[in-house]
């Protein structure tokens, strides 16, 4: 294809224009559904750059909590660009699409930018704890996340001792559901887990503050969607010798983060331990063992 020939780079199948490279591309499609919580590009109602800008900054029906808003527009930025540089690079430099690598740099990017905008939102004291922690000797952390897509939702749990070996990862499929009731159905089926597993000292941790508060804090009531879900997870305190829960900041929780991503991309759910994760997950744990002590 010749550099003045008008029709798109990627995928060759029509002429380019904003609309097409960004969203109708069959190359951008599978960037935005891996990179997006499964999002469809091409279901969208774009037909001009003021439409993509709209986009960005009122992206449609969040797949988290209202707080955490800015990160869907954050990464629905990261992806235009990443497309934008993959048409540049594959017109100017003859380079060959990996969509893989694309993804790969966007997730890069999210947690780079990510990270950076939460420490500069927080006070020192509580900056340095925004790295993932390992539990005591003899505890084993159990961090919970989901993820939510218009037609089903998917929970994941990683499991990790005092060194920060991934002993267990899961994840499955659920039923739809608002993003609170499915964090709240994770931290329950970690519990379910491990239980299973017949641990005994656990700790349960994930970025849902919602649902960590009536856990963790004295005279928390429950939301009321959660309120049926968190009686039941305390109720299976009984089954371990010590069980505490813990909410932490979503850069703390990216290793689950990671799984529930991989699940919503793949559909499928995910039973693993630590030789055989997801390339994601696996990155996710790895950059987590950076920040664990040497014992």
């Amino acid at each position: 294809m010749g550099i003045d020939d008008p029709s798109c780079v990627l995928c060759g199948g029509e002429i380019e224009s904003s609309c097409h490279l960004f969203f109708k591309c069959p190359v951008a499609r599978a960037i935005w559904y891996s990179s997006c919580w499964g999002l469809r590009a091409d279901k969208l109602h774009i037909s001009s750059s003021s439409d993509i800008i709209k986009l960005v900054l009122n992206p449609p029906q969040a797949l988290c909590l209202q707080e955490d808003q800015w990160h869907i527009s954050l990464n629905m930025a990261h992806i235009i660009d990443e497309i934008w540089h993959l048409r540049n690079r594959t017109t100017y430099q003859e380079a060959q699409i990996d969509i893989f690598d694309s993804i790969k740099q966007i997730q890069l990017k999210f947690q780079e930018f990510s990270t950076l905008i939460t420490l500069e939102t927080l006070p020192t004291a509580q900056a340095k704890h925004l790295f993932w922690e390992p539990p005591p000797i003899g505890w084993i952390k159990l961090n919970v996340d989901a993820a939510i897509t218009e037609s089903f939702s998917t929970l994941a749990v990683v499991a990790r001792d005092h060194k920060g070996t991934v002993i267990k990862v899961w994840s499955k499929l659920h039923q739809p559901c608002s993003p609170i009731v499915a964090e709240a159905y994770a931290i329950l089926w970690a519990m379910q887990l491990a239980n299973h597993e017949q641990w005994s000292h656990v700790q349960i941790e994930g970025d849902a503050k919602q649902c960590f508060d009536p856990l963790s804090v004295e005279d928390v009531p429950p939301d009321w969607s959660i309120s049926n879900i968190i009686s039941s997870i305390l109720s299976l305190k009984i089954c371990f010798v010590s069980v505490c829960f813990r909410w932490v900041n979503r850069v703390c929780n990216a290793a689950t983060h990671a799984t529930a991503k991989h699940s919503v991309a793949s559909k499928m759910s995910l039973c693993c331990n630590k030789d055989n994760l997801p390339c994601a997950v696996y990155s996710a744990c790895m950059d987590d063992c950076l920040h664990v002590p040497l014992f």
